[in-house]
């Protein structure tokens, strides 16, 4: 059987493209060269704006239909073989970067950086695509409020004093349409108590212990430090 064969689709920022020049090369004709212009991401995005059915692709679509010339710097209409294109990964901790790559798997046939917009990050937001994201920090902000709430009624206080303070209405959450609530809510008890009783029973001696030993110090609110080494 044969394998596709992988292309890595490296890409970058506006004007950042990676060059790589001897120690001896004067800077000045490096620069001159046509191909640092053109590199796979903007000479993809060259290809587009010349090419319908290179249009209906993404980045990472596109090598199985074109195919890289290395020596001419350009895509070409793929006619033999197979190939996928992976996209190099990029930390979050990029910014832009980073939200350039999450939109490079969705967006198709921009002709420019400007087709893919200037606030990646906010474009992310607007398809859909950091939505998991958002629930987790909107979910974390209901949560240091609801935090918030607890400390001020031990001290005969209230969030709803501060007027500027979101507040958490719990009685909503039953119907709310965050993914994170209502998986939170949506246990089976009795299954679950099924299977605790079940794995309860296949425990060692040793391991019942153990269990016995945290639980008592979670119960009885006691705190404690424990140092479990093993597999699982």
């Amino acid at each position: 059987m044969m394998y596709p064969s992988v292309v890595t689709l490296p890409f970058h920022l506006p004007n950042q493209q990676q060059i790589i020049y001897g120690e001896d090369d004067d800077i000045d004709d490096v620069l001159d060269k046509p191909f640092v212009a053109a590199s796979k991401f903007t000479s993809w995005m060259e290809c587009n704006a010349i090419n319908s059915e290179a249009r209906d692709l993404t980045y990472v679509e596109f090598p199985t239909k074109f195919v890289w010339v290395l020596n001419g710097r350009f895509w070409k209409r793929r006619k033999v073989g197979k190939a996928i294109g992976r996209i190099h990964s990029v930390s979050p901790n990029l910014g832009e970067a980073y939200f350039l790559r999450i939109l490079l798997n969705k967006v198709k046939g921009p002709t420019s950086f400007d087709d893919i917009r200037t606030s990646k990050r906010d474009v992310c937001f607007a398809l859909g695509l950091l939505d998991v994201d958002k629930e987790y920090i909107d979910t974390i902000k209901e949560a240091s409020h609801s935090g918030a709430e607890q400390i001020l009624l031990r001290n005969n206080s209230t969030v709803k004093k501060f007027t500027n303070m979101p507040y958490l209405n719990v009685e909503s959450v039953s119907s709310s349409n965050n993914r994170l609530i209502i998986e939170e809510l949506d246990y089976d008890i009795p299954v679950i108590k099924n299977d605790f009783d079940r794995m309860f029973l296949a425990l060692t001696h040793e391991q019942r212990n153990i269990f016995v030993n945290i639980m008592s110090v979670v119960e009885e609110n006691k705190g404690g430090v424990f140092f479990v080494y093993g597999y699982g």
